[in-house]
């Protein structure tokens, strides 16, 4: 058969397509091959022929199943991060309420929640590194807490030696000196020591917390402290004992992760349902009937028996609460708190709270809302109760129960 020219240029035709397609495949299947090289070149080593290497190289390598000790990294900046309450919202769907004024109030920040399935730090669970080689009988968890606190522990040849010692403890760093204690053993007992004096002690301890609601203590805090410490006691014949920093450090972290962790205040707002304000007058009357007293501090509490603060309520913005000034306050709207970790059997405090809100709004014809100004239904109220006795249950089984004698020191 004789092709026409028309046959011919459709085989050239095909033939540069067929051309075309496989040379597109060779470009595509060269720019992947270089962007796996690029993505996995020396991303992780092979251990066998790193060994193998070594080995010819004449390179000391650690015998199958030895483990080969790493140092620890630290970070000594201080955590950055910023306690956080709930957002304490409704369904997505839900509609907004009439009348209800945007107020300018102390933004709520959302928050991921924690994990309470997941295992407590095992450094809450376990006490710090002991001393060695005191004589002594150790102080108990109330008196020197090894959970969250370093002990550096002074023995004295000569009883009589806490006041020189303590007149050479001097330029401590402020943090550590704000959280610092210190107990002596004198007579077969420990007692807390308040300041120098001319009692005579065997065995001093200097107790320092481990961390706050600012983070954990860092090295740049705690070297300083434990230098001056050992140049004290050396002035004075004295003995220190104390853990290795990098262990202090390791703990310091973990404790402080885990108060990061359940450190969580859950806020209530009651606003004027008709876009009014409250006089300051009536609302000190209602809050002051309920039990509250207003503090220096330009808050409302209701403490307990001990004076510890179960719940507390603030003015909406920056404004705190004068008592000079409610004569002729008129504000927008009241903020209450609960801060869970300071408060023992917290379900039972936010009834409360719910109760004195629910009251205070009928008398002033306002409602509750979150920070979204929506409406609190009961089961979002049920919802933030429940979030309270989890995070609650979690303190507990780490040895931390809220409003304890570790609670309140630690989330001060």
């Amino acid at each position: 058969m004789v092709l026409s020219e028309f046959h011919l240029t459709l085989i050239a035709a095909g033939a540069g397509a067929v051309a075309m397609v496989w040379i597109y495949n060779l470009l595509q299947e060269r720019k992947h091959r270089k962007a796996a090289e690029k993505v996995f070149r020396g991303s992780q080593p092979d251990v066998l022929l790193d060994r193998e290497q070594a080995e010819e190289d004449g390179d000391d390598i650690p015998p199958p199943g030895e483990q080969v000790r790493m140092e620890p990294q630290f970070n000594d900046e201080p955590r950055q991060q910023e306690r956080i309450e709930p957002v304490l919202g409704e369904e997505e769907n839900a509609p907004a309420p009439k009348n209800i004024p945007v107020i300018e109030a102390p933004e709520l920040e959302e928050i991921s929640e924690p994990d309470f399935a997941a295992a407590p730090p095992a450094i809450v669970q376990s006490a710090m590194p002991a001393t060695h080689g005191s004589r002594r009988s150790e102080p108990d968890e109330a008196m020197a807490d090894p959970v969250m606190e370093l002990a550096v522990a002074v023995g004295f040849d000569q009883p009589s030696a806490l006041t020189a010692f303590w007149q050479s403890l001097l330029h401590l760093p402020a943090r550590v000196a704000h959280h610092l204690r210190c107990i002596g053993h004198r007579q077969g007992r420990w007692q807390e020591i308040t300041g120098p004096d001319e009692l005579a002690y065997d065995e001093i301890q200097l107790l320092v917390q481990l961390a706050d609601r600012q983070g954990p203590m860092t090295e740049a805090d705690l070297v300083p402290f434990i230098q001056a410490v050992e140049k004290a006691a050396a002035s004075t014949r004295g003995k220190v004992n104390v853990a290795p920093v990098p262990d202090v450090l390791l703990h310091a972290r973990s404790l402080d992760e885990f108060c990061a962790s359940v450190d969580i205040q859950m806020a209530v707002h009651v606003v004027s349902r008709s876009g009014g304000e409250f006089p300051g007058t009536k609302l000190r009357a209602l809050l002051e009937a309920g039990g509250f007293r207003l503090r220096k501090d330009g808050l409302f509490h209701l403490a307990d028996d001990a004076g510890n603060t179960l719940l507390s309520l603030s003015n909406f913005g920056a404004t705190p609460f004068v008592a000079d000034e409610l004569r002729t306050l008129q504000t927008q709207g009241v903020t209450f708190w609960l801060d869970v970790p300071r408060v023992a059997k917290g379900s039972h405090v936010f009834d409360r709270l719910v109760t004195t809100a629910r009251q205070l709004a009928d008398a002033v014809d306002g409602v509750l809302v979150d920070d979204q100004r929506r409406p609190l239904a009961d089961n979002v109220l049920a919802s933030i109760r429940s979030k309270i006795d989890e995070i609650q249950k979690s303190m507990a089984q780490s040895q931390m129960p809220a409003g304890g004698r570790r609670a309140l020191r630690l989330f001060r």
